[in-house]
């Protein structure tokens, strides 16, 4: 299922054809600004798992409330019309709120900026999903 998941959501990004980059998260932050990605760049990761006492939603169960991060990274371009780490930010969310993933629907939950620094910008979008049967 996470496997699935995380396809999906990589398959979703990469279809946008706005990021030069899309992939599964590998390694830590200063890796990640380190490594020669082609920015703009999209990375995947599960961040959560909340496996909690199952509850009935309308005529479903949901079994479990996992998060997912993704991280943006882009070449800060601001100027007064805003930024393209913006336009990104709402493109990936835009494609990805209420994606089918199989196990239930994405949502998205928070944005948050992770690092900017020597013209990049890093945010991380965090989004959940109700696993339900």
């Amino acid at each position: 299922m996470l496997t699935t998941i995380q396809t999906t959501i990589i398959d979703t990004l990469t279809a946008l054809q706005t990021f030069k980059t899309v992939d599964a998260w590998r390694g830590d932050l200063d890796d990640l600004l380190k490594a020669p990605a082609r920015l703009p760049a999209a990375f995947v990761l599960f961040a959560r798992g909340d496996y909690q006492r199952p509850r009935t939603i309308g005529a479903t169960i949901a079994l479990a409330n996992l998060g997912w991060t993704v991280i943006v990274v882009t070449r800060n371009l601001g100027d007064r019309k805003g930024t393209d780490s913006y336009r990104l930010l709402e493109d990936a969310v835009t494609a990805l709120t209420r994606l089918p993933v199989g196990c239930g629907w994405l949502w998205p939950e928070t944005v948050e900026l992770v690092e900017a620094g020597n013209g990049v910008a890093v945010y991380g979008v965090q989004f959940g999903v109700e696993q339900i049967t």
